[in-house]
């Protein structure tokens, strides 16, 4: 029996050991510090806030219409009726942390389809990312977006167009899907 709880000591200190281990930290990832504090490294977010358009016959917005969907860093979305609010008209408004060069894209059509216009947003740092206004971005062709004042961060953009894109985000994927030149051909091939 002594036998028994030793060496189940042993893997519990052997299981902790590694939970701890030193190295780089991961995105996504509870550790400590070099002053033993715990600090949290996040993988990267994504909020998508969809404001309504009408206002109710009190001259408020119909609040059954606003709400968030948050979409984490791993979690590539090829269908977003499942967000409740997804047939309610109105239109998004984003959030992004994670770490520079954290992507994502917002496709207006299910299922990463780019018929219907998309977005491609990197990050240049580590700061969030807040974007109020989807299609306020020159068509067809990267710009990079400087840290605001307000301490935002700064990110490199691509955007698509499509009529009425910030209404009808469709789909979500995460990463570098693209290559520069696929969308150079894209935008050759568009009269």
């Amino acid at each position: 029996m002594k036998a028994f709880k030793v060496a189940v000591f042993c893997l519990f200190i052997v299981a902790f050991a590694a939970s701890v281990q030193a190295g780089p930290v991961k995105p996504g990832e509870l550790s400590q510090n070099e002053k033993g504090e715990w600090i949290y490294t996040p993988k990267g977010e994504l909020v998508l806030n969809k404001q309504p358009f009408y206002m109710g016959v009190d001259g408020r917005f119909d609040q059954r219409c606003d709400g968030l969907f948050y979409i984490d860093g791993d979690k590539d979305i090829p269908d977003l009726r499942d967000f409740r609010l997804f047939y309610c008209l109105g239109r998004y408004e984003m959030t992004l942390d994670g770490p520079a060069g954290r992507a994502v894209s917002l496709f207006g059509d299910f299922r990463y389809g780019q018929d219907w216009g998309y977005l491609i947003i990197k990050k240049t740092d580590g700061k969030k990312v807040w974007i109020l206004d989807l299609e306020d971005f020159p068509p067809n062709q990267w710009a990079k977006i400087p840290p605001s004042k307000d301490g935002y961060g700064g990110f490199e953009v691509y955007y698509h167009p499509s009529p009425q894109f910030e209404q009808k985000i469709a789909s979500v994927k995460w990463g570098e899907w693209w290559k520069k030149d696929s969308i150079e051909n894209h935008i050759s091939n568009v009269p």
